[in-house]
């Protein structure tokens, strides 16, 4: 006897969110504008951070050496909230560190008036740690980077251009798109709000 067709399963929980992995990327990107015109370090990409730390090194400016390691260390360890936020709470562990973000957050504004504000942003890194883990462990996509985004639609690209395109345009491709243009539309609401309002920052 043929079995009856299974119905079409429905989206597991678990898959990713395309509205929430288009407002993580669109965050990064306007949160990198405006924090790094604010407190000269990037919150969401470590990189840079790095790049800073390394410049600053060579040229032995200690106390920014001290200031890019602090900020890259405050992110690792907002990372490592998230995940001992994971292994207690596997099925909620954003909802676990939502209170946490908030906090930070509410403390760097708090704070952004202080004399040495620019150590406000170990805040922001830390909190950027865990919503960065949002989007990397929960949704399985990196939201605050673009380089991987870029190099998966130029691959398409090049295909089509050679007459051997995949099968389609995939869901993996358009969750690139969706990153590319979110993290490029929060940077320009980024600039246009710090250019028409500097108060903004």
């Amino acid at each position: 006897v043929s079995a009856a067709p299974a119905a079409e399963a429905p989206a597991r929980s678990s898959d990713p969110s395309k509205r929430l992995i288009f407002g993580l990327a669109f965050n990064a990107g306007l949160a990198d504008v405006t924090l790094l015109r604010k407190y000269g370090a990037f919150p969401t990409m470590m990189t840079g951070n790095t790049m800073k730390l390394t410049e600053a090194a060579l040229f032995r400016r200690w106390a920014d050496v001290s200031y890019f390691a602090a900020v890259i260390a405050a992110y690792a360890a907002g990372t490592a909230v998230y995940r001992r936020a994971m292994k207690s709470r596997p099925t909620h562990p954003a909802r676990a560190c939502a209170p946490v973000v908030l906090a930070l957050f509410a403390l760097s504004d708090a704070l952004s008036g202080a004399k040495e504000r620019r150590w406000v942003m170990l805040l922001l890194s830390s909190a950027f740690g865990m919503i960065n883990s949002v989007s990397i462990e929960g949704q399985r996509t990196i939201t605050n980077m673009l380089t991987g985004h870029m190099h998966k639609v130029t691959n398409y690209g090049t295909d089509v251009t050679l007459g051997e395109p995949p099968a389609e345009f995939g869901i993996a491709n358009w969750r690139s798109v969706g990153v590319l243009s979110g993290f490029v539309g929060g940077a320009a609401l980024g600039v246009i709000l710090a250019t028409l309002s500097p108060a903004f920052l």
